[in-house]
C-alpha cells in the first residue's frame, strides 16, 4: 500500500520526530498473525531473536534468514495472549507466508494474514504525553490494549527505524479517523521524514540498504536483531561462525560525505583516495540525507573490510570525501542519551 512521502512540509516533519512527535502511517508494512499451540517454538526456529520466551505483551525485532545466513526479511514480533503478529517489510506477505508454512510439518502453526489490522506509528521524544497515561507506563518492547481516540488498540513502545516512539494496531476500518485524530494534535509525518530519522541515526533499513544478499552480520543490527544464546535457527551456522571467528565483509556503516554541493542519489560508489587501491570500488552508498550544513550529506554505505582495516581516506565518484561516523556522533543526531 502506497503512502505519502511527505504532507508538504517535509523539513517541519522531520523536525516534528526529532523534537516533538509526529503520526507516521505504517500501513505499507506487511502484517501476518501466526496461531496454534507450537507458534513460539515453531518461530523461534526461523529468526534471529529469541521469540520462544516472549509473553503475552512483550515484543521482539530479528531477522528471517535463508540457510546461507542472508537476510529475506526483518521482523518484529508482538506476543498476545493466543498468537504472535508480525510486522514485516512492504509486499512480502505471500513470500513470507509460503516461506513460513514450507517450515511447517507436524507443528500446530497456522499463517494468516492481518489485512484488517493496520499499524499507526506515533514517533519522537514526545510521543508518549500524547497517547496518555497507558503510553507512558510501557517499558521498551512492551506491548498492552489501550483506548486511543475512543477505540481499542494494541500499543507497543519500541523503535521505528531507530525513532523512539509507539506502534498501534487499530482496526482498518478505523484507521483513517484514528489518524486523522491523532494528526491533529500535532503533526502527520510521511516516510521521507522517517527515513531522514532513519538515515541520521545510522539504522540500515531492509530494501534500501540490505536484503538476500546480505549476511546478517552485516547489516550493523546485530545487537537489535541477533540472540546468540537461544539456540538453533535457520541460517544460524554462518551467522555464528562470523560473528566468533571473523567479521563481516562489508559491513553497512553510517557515513558523512563533505563536499558535494548536491546529494549523492543511491546506488554510489565508494572508492579509497590513495594507496593500492585507490579508484577501485570498495563500498556503496545506499541512503542519503541532508547532513545540515551545504554541502554535508549523512548517509550508510556498506564499507569493504579491507578498506576499513587498512583505514585509507575515503571519497565518492564523482566527488565528496567519505568518513565513518560514530557512536557518540549518532546518539547527538538521534537526541538519545
Amino acid at each position: 500500500m502506497a503512502v505519502p512521502a511527505d504532507y508538504g512540509d517535509l523539513a517541519g516533519e522531520i523536525a516534528g520526530l526529532r523534537d516533538s512527535h509526529a503520526v507516521v502511517d505504517l500501513s505499507w508494512a506487511t502484517r501476518l498473525e501466526l496461531r496454534g499451540r507450537d507458534r513460539h517454538r515453531f518461530l523461534n526456529g526461523l529468526v534471529t531473536s529469541n521469540v520462544k520466551d516472549l509473553r503475552a505483551g512483550q515484543g521482539r525485532y530479528g531477522f528471517f534468514l535463508n540457510k546461507q545466513g542472508r537476510v529475506i526479511a526483518d521482523v518484529y514480533t508482538t506476543a498476545l495472549d493466543d498468537r504472535l503478529w508480525l510486522e514485516l517489510p512492504a509486499d512480502c506477505g505471500e513470500p513470507m507466508r509460503r516461506h513460513i508454512e514450507s517450515y511447517r510439518v507436524i507443528d500446530d502453526v497456522e499463517v494468516a494474514g492481518l489485512d484488517d489490522m493496520a499499524l499507526i506509528g506515533v514517533l519522537g521524544p514526545a510521543a508518549a504525553a500524547v497517547l496518555g497515561d497507558a503510553a507512558a507506563a510501557l517499558a521498551l518492547d512492551a506491548s498492552v490494549r489501550a483506548a486511543i481516540e475512543g477505540c481499542e488498540v494494541q500499543l507497543t513502545r519500541r523503535r521505528v527505524f531507530g525513532v523512539e516512539g509507539f506502534v498501534l494496531w487499530v482496526p482498518s476500518s478505523l484507521a483513517e479517523d484514528i489518524f486523522v485524530a491523532l494528526a491533529e494534535g500535532g503533526r502527520a509525518a510521511g516516510l521521507g521524514a522517517l527515513d531522514a530519522r532513519r538515515v541520521a541515526a545510522g539504522v540500515a533499513r531492509f530494501g534500501p540498504d540490505f536484503g538476500d544478499e546480505t549476511v546478517a552480520n552485516e547489516t550493523g543490527l546485530v545487537e537489535q536483531a541477533i540472540d546468540f544464546t537461544k539456540g538453533c535457527y535457520l541460517g544460524q551456522e554462518i551467522v555464528a561462525r562470523i560473528f566468533y571467528k571473523g567479521k563481516p565483509s562489508q559491513p553497512l556503516m553510517a557515513l558523512e560525505v563533505n563536499g558535494r554541493p548536491v546529494a549523492p542519489e543511491p546506488p554510489c560508489s565508494i572508492h579509497p583516495i590513495a594507496g593500492s587501491g585507490a579508484g577501485e570500488t570498495c563500498g556503496t552508498v545506499t541512503s542519503v540525507t541532508a547532513g545540515g550544513e551545504p554541502g554535508v550529506w549523512l548517509a550508510i554505505g556498506a564499507v569493504s573490510r579491507r578498506a576499513l582495516d587498512d583505514g585509507t581516506a575515503l571519497a565518492l565518484d564523482g566527488g565528496g570525501e567519505v568518513r565513518i561516523r560514530e557512536r557518540a556522533e549518532l546518539a547527538s543526531q538521534t537526541g538519545a542519551s
